[in-house]
């Protein structure tokens, strides 16, 4: 029910699971984050219009909707599987359309996590576990905090098993 509610809400079709299959056995299948695990979330942490948001894994772009919609932050979504990426960014026309967004408030890349090049405004991350296994989950995380300058006003949210944990 709530995932109707929202979907409506955004204008966008998130639901549902992934047609045909990933083109990697390393990613897990499209499952978008509940509805009820954003409000969750962000009861708890709180977000401004001058934040970037990265969705590592976005799919459909359930999480970028939500997120501009409720707190007009830029948004910016990386996803591998190219027929999630033209999903997301049907939704995004749509979403654009009917609430009056900016295009380049709401991105949406076609590649790796680990291609995507790390704006120097870019400072929330958010990860729904991308690899089947949790070793390469854990490694991915520690390449990306290597290879990219952290500092205190980044927040990188990473969920596994439907456990939301802010790693910094």
């Amino acid at each position: 029910m709530e995932d109707k509610y929202y979907d409506a809400l955004l204008h966008v079709k998130t639901g549902g699971g992934q047609k045909g299959f990933s083109s990697s056995i390393h990613y897990y299948r499209y499952e978008p984050t509940p509805y009820e695990g954003l409000n969750a979330l962000f009861k708890q942490y709180q977000l401004k219009e001058t934040d970037r948001v990265v969705d590592f894994g976005s799919g459909k772009g359930r999480l970028l909707f939500y997120i501009h919609h409720f707190f007009k932050a830029t948004v910016i979504g990386v996803e591998i599987d190219k027929s999630l990426y033209h999903e997301a960014m049907e939704n995004r026309d749509r979403y654009v359309k009917r609430s009056n967004a900016r295009e380049e408030e709401v991105e949406i890349h076609h590649c790796a996590a680990q291609d995507y090049e790390i704006n120097s405004n870019d400072n929330r991350f958010y990860f729904l576990t991308l690899f089947q296994s949790r070793f390469l989950n854990i490694r991915f995380l520690i390449y990306f905090a290597l290879t990219n300058r952290i500092t205190e006003r980044w927040r990188l949210f990473y969920i596994m098993d439907r456990q939301i944990t802010p790693i910094f």
